[in-house]
């Protein structure tokens, strides 16, 4: 793949246009003239969409804008990625702890806390939480405390990475809260 765009008109005047993927649903890069935002100035941007990612900013001439463009899409298009297969872990997570709360029973070993990565051991601590007093997901709430202290002494301090990302959290913010009891298509 080469470092060049092919750039084809927008269909504004001053936009320019380029799918480096070949798929403008998956990414699309745009240089373009307008306001700056702030005071009404007219600069040049350039402006990234990778799926539910996007990436922008201005730019002091055309070129430059087309440059930084081409140096960042494809960081865009990785960070798309890594949010949606955090998208999907987080889903996969509040699947077993529905069923966990629904069984009586955790199976720790499904969540693959000690392969994990800190930040993901860190989210998955904060799900657990609100239902681990009393419940049957205290176990994996007692797992997890115990691995993030581990790492904590080890020199290790987790944070949210990337499941604390911007895109990341909006999808998260629309799941709706982990129900108590089973779907309404599971009791038909």
């Amino acid at each position: 793949m080469t470092d060049r765009l092919n750039w084809q008109r927008g269909d504004k005047p001053f936009h320019y246009v380029a799918y480096p993927t070949g798929d403008p649903e998956e990414c699309e890069v745009s240089v373009y003239y307008g306001h700056d935002g702030g005071g009404g100035k007219m600069m040049w941007h350039y402006a990234i969409r990778a799926g539910g990612t996007h990436r922008s900013q201005v730019a002091e001439s055309k070129q430059f804008a087309a440059d930084l463009a081409t140096a960042r899409w494809r960081q865009a298009v990785e960070d798309e990625a890594a949010a949606v297969g955090v998208i999907e872990d987080v889903d996969d997570m509040r699947m077993m702890i529905q069923a966990a709360r629904l069984i009586g029973v955790v199976q720790i070993g499904a969540f693959e806390i000690e392969a994990s990565s800190a930040d993901r051991v860190y989210y998955l601590q904060r799900l657990v939480t609100p239902y681990a007093k009393g419940d049957a997901l205290r176990p994996l709430a007692e797992v997890l405390e115990a691995e993030l202290a581990r790492r904590r002494e080890s020199g290790h301090n987790p944070g949210l990475g990337i499941y604390g990302t911007y895109r990341a959290a909006q999808e998260i913010a629309k799941l709706p809260p982990i129900p108590d009891g089973l779907p309404a298509y599971m009791l038909n």
